[in-house]
């Protein structure tokens, strides 16, 4: 294929570059005969038009940008690909950003994937939701030109849409499930970073315990981070408290090392120990024994993400 312009279409067909423009944006003010010219030419040249130099003109580039903290993380990476998936479906671009957690590089990310002159921008994860909404300000201000969709966060404000697991109640289903086994020993939540979905998980944990009158003690949730060996090691070698008969961890990737550290302390799962893990990733189907995890429905969520944001750039009403 050839990589003609537009002027040398223009040259070919004895019209204007401007007129070119008009065929190709299918303008009104260009005569059906010298459109039919115009078109002929083009398919004489194979031409193919630049997509991001049509996007210029017409406001629109059919690029959505991708933002998320973490690449390496196992949800982060699976959203990603049926998010990537479902743009490409309908024939969108897509251009992906890491951010990290700090609230600086994210502001940065977001505005530079504003000069890529994207038509909206996807947040992935609950890390973009902070506590204090005067941090949330720089999605609000880059809601005014572009809409946004966050996936698993909650953000208000005009032109942002919420797409998200309910993990309070989802939670608070899996720990009743738990403790109807009759498990009544020492239960332990474990996550990774205080982010919006981490809370209302520890909600929903909180809500089950106090409804079913088992103690929650000091240390029965904890922040493991990336030193999830050390909290384990803390946890099963604390003296002078009831032996851990249960763990449930925010996400699957946690569990999967927790299922790694009891096997080399020769405590079996379930019989001696009960793991649950969130989001129900395929590693868990690979491990011995497979995991038991909180399905969080990544891909209908990814989905509906893409589905909402194509709503509105087509001007169409989408619930927030």
């Amino acid at each position: 294929m050839c990589n003609f312009s537009i002027y040398d279409v223009s040259k070919k067909s004895g019209v204007s570059t401007a007129t070119v423009s008009r065929v190709l944006n299918n303008s009104p003010r260009v005569s059906q005969k010298t459109r039919e010219k115009v078109l002929q030419v083009m398919r004489e040249m194979d031409y193919v038009p630049n997509a991001y130099a049509q996007g210029l003109i017409n406001n629109k580039t059919k690029t959505i940008g991708i933002l998320y903290p973490d690449v390496a993380d196992t949800y982060m990476a699976r959203t990603v690909f049926f998010v990537e998936k479902a743009l490409k479906e309908n024939r969108y671009f897509s251009l992906l950003s890491c951010t990290g957690y700090t609230l600086e590089e994210k502001k940065i990310r977001l505005k530079m994937m504003l000069g890529q002159k994207v038509d909206g921008v996807i947040l992935l994860g609950s890390s973009y939701t902070e506590v204090a909404s005067e941090y949330n300000q720089y999605i609000v201000d880059c809601a005014k030109k572009i809409p946004v969709i966050c996936i698993n966060g909650n953000i208000e404000g005009p032109n942002i849409y919420n797409v998200l697991c309910d993990d309070l109640d989802a939670t608070y289903r899996a720990t009743r499930g738990l403790l109807g086994t009759g498990e009544k020993g020492r239960i332990v939540y474990l996550y990774s970073r205080d982010t919006y979905s981490n809370k209302l998980k520890i909600q929903g944990f909180l809500k089950a315990m106090l409804e079913s009158n088992i103690p929650v003690w000091a240390n029965s949730i904890q922040m493991c981070d990336d030193d999830v060996i050390g909290t384990l090691d803390r946890i099963f070698q604390e003296p002078n408290v009831e032996p851990v008969s249960a763990i449930m961890t925010s996400g699957d990737t946690i569990a999967i090392r927790v299922l790694k550290y009891v096997e080399k302390r020769k405590i079996s799962v379930p019989e001696q120990l009960q793991l649950v893990g969130y989001s129900n990733v395929e590693w868990g189907q690979y491990t011995t024994p497979a995991l038991t995890s909180v399905d969080a429905r990544i891909e209908q969520i990814s989905c509906t993400a893409v589905r909402t944001l194509l709503d509105v750039l087509q001007g169409k009403e989408a619930p927030q």
